[in-house]
């Protein structure tokens, strides 16, 4: 479902995109539409054969906030992620959803309003993961937040084996973690 992401990959660079949003909003309405149509229909026939899980992925963010202000997005990308989100929803399968960068000040906004099950990577340069476990974490399923970039890259197998024991000491009371990447 990264429907965003696909635009700024294949339909035009992502500074044209950001730019779309202010000056040309009819044209990101109706890329976002051909793009979710397809997503739409790919999901439909994933749930027909049979998967376990929804798994949508759009990459929003920097490691600082949300490409576009969460106006924007709140009127041109929620609408239509909810629509692929809600195939899952109604098959009755948990929905995961992937963001790199920083969603925090859109937690209850979008992630939460989704209606999805698991986020994942929540990644430790930009998200707070004990925090998001705090205010969400019975509610949400949290996956991630071992960072590709720091022990498991270039540590030794101690410091990765303590950042793990870290993770999994804070975050697995309660259930509702997923140690990944």
């Amino acid at each position: 479902g990264s429907f965003f992401q696909y635009c700024y990959y294949f339909l035009c660079d992502f500074s044209q995109l950001l730019e779309k949003f202010l000056i040309d909003p009819a044209f990101v309405e109706a890329v976002f539409d051909i793009c979710v149509d397809y997503y739409v229909k790919i999901t439909q026939m994933a749930i027909e054969e049979g998967v376990d899980v929804v798994f949508v992925a759009d990459d929003i963010a920097f490691k600082s906030g949300t490409f576009v202000r969460p106006d924007l997005f709140k009127d041109f990308w929620l609408p239509r992620m909810k629509k692929i989100i809600q195939l899952g929803r109604d098959a009755g399968l948990p929905i995961m959803f992937h963001c790199c960068g920083n969603v925090t000040d859109i937690m209850d906004d979008f992630v939460m309003e989704l209606g999805t099950d698991v986020l994942n990577p929540i990644e430790p340069y930009s998200m707070d993961i004990y925090d998001i476990k705090r205010r969400y974490g019975d509610k949400l399923t949290l996956s991630g937040n071992i960072d590709i970039a720091g022990p498991l890259a270039f540590g030794t197998p101690e410091e990765v084996r303590e950042e793990v024991r870290e993770h999994m000491e804070q975050l697995k009371t309660g259930g509702r973690y997923i140690l990944s990447t």
